[in-house]
């Protein structure tokens, strides 16, 4: 079946801002309040934004479903979020980057979660740091960020007496520990495929489509997360921006070293997936091998029995044996004998 080509369109072009992903989440905006000493959370699914954080306090707010085009705005609008920066939030398709103004950076990233085909969806998710306050945007509402929800709510590490940019390089490092847990499925399901292709027990189930799939989820990490390797020292060397201070540089290190690990594991996954392929391929070559080994067995047996069929066959006159009484009987007993000791011959030869 051939698939519907995906249209890109050029958002400059465009006469307001619109969302141009696939997914149907409905907006939802959860506001995290916290210091110390205290911590809020409320939440709501109407464009209701919630307020800037006053003195002594932080906020977080995660905004998950981008197709509410009021809530965005307001967001907008609130957050003193410039056009441009607003608009690649809002393209789902756009490219892993960093973006730094006077007041505020942001980092553009892509998620992957398998769905019940074994194919990778791909998430866009986008931070926005501020002085006193992050916010993430994701397309849907999956609980990528819950384990950070529930560090802040129990005070974790003492995560609430820490800096904002504290929580954005943990909102960083929950991506990346996603993608080191994907990358680690897809080995595994290559890691069955390769033993279900080398054990001569099992039944292959048709790898190949699977194989081919594994490939192209590899690919399509590969296109997001080296990116991202780009990007990140930006962090680490922060020479345009005071967002991130410099108690914090060291954990932005540790994690630009989980990211290298990822791409470790997934250059790994790669060269295994392309070997996974080389054998499926080596496999089906030795099957039409054995096909045509057999077909070969039963020619060569049958070749002296068409001879003798063949010479029984020729029309003179003077053939004694056709006018012997037994020489019907005695014509399969030949037939018989020499297919039996042509078959004989080939299992000394071991040629089977």
């Amino acid at each position: 079946m051939k698939k519907e080509k995906k249209r890109h369109y050029n958002r400059f072009f465009l006469d307001k801002l619109a969302y141009s992903g696939s997914y149907n989440t409905p907006t939802t905006i959860r506001s995290r309040t916290f210091n110390a000493k205290e911590y809020h959370v409320s939440q709501s699914k109407t464009p209701a934004i919630p307020a800037l954080p006053d003195d002594g306090h932080q906020l977080w707010i995660q905004v998950c479903g981008l197709s509410a085009f009021d809530a965005m705005i307001a967001i907008g609008k609130r957050f003193e979020i410039n056009q441009s920066d607003l608009q690649d939030i809002l393209t789902a398709d756009h490219i892993t980057k960093i973006s730094v103004t006077d007041k505020s950076l942001l980092l553009i990233v892509k998620d992957f979660f398998p769905n019940e085909k074994g194919d990778l969806n791909i998430e866009q998710i986008s931070l926005l740091l501020y002085e006193n306050y992050v916010i993430s945007f994701q397309e849907s509402n999956r609980p990528i960020f819950d384990l950070v929800s529930k560090a802040l709510e129990a005070n974790t590490n003492k995560i609430r007496e820490k800096s904002i940019d504290y929580l954005f390089g943990i909102l960083i490092d929950s991506v990346i520990n996603n993608y080191v847990e994907t990358i680690g499925d897809i080995e595994q399901s290559l890691e069955d495929m390769e033993e279900c292709l080398i054990d001569p027990g099992m039944k292959d189930n048709n790898v190949g489509p699977q194989i081919l799939t594994a490939r192209k989820n590899i690919q399509r990490m590969r296109r997001s997360i080296i990116p991202l390797k780009e990007q990140l020292p930006r962090l680490i060397h922060p020479d345009d921006t005071n967002l991130i201070r410099k108690e914090n540089i060291a954990y932005l290190v540790d994690i630009n070293d989980h990211l290298q690990l990822a791409i470790q594991l997934l250059e790994a996954s790669r060269e295994e997936a392309s070997a996974v392929f080389d054998l499926n391929i080596a496999n089906n070559d030795l099957k039409r091998n054995d096909i045509m080994k057999r077909l070969t067995v039963v020619s060569t047996i049958f070749i002296p029995l068409t001879f003798i069929v063949g010479v029984w066959g020729m029309n003179f006159k003077f053939m004694p044996e056709t006018e012997w009484k037994y020489g019907y009987l005695f014509a399969w007993i030949i037939l018989f004998v020499t297919g039996l000791a042509t078959w004989w011959y080939l299992i000394k030869r071991k040629w089977f």
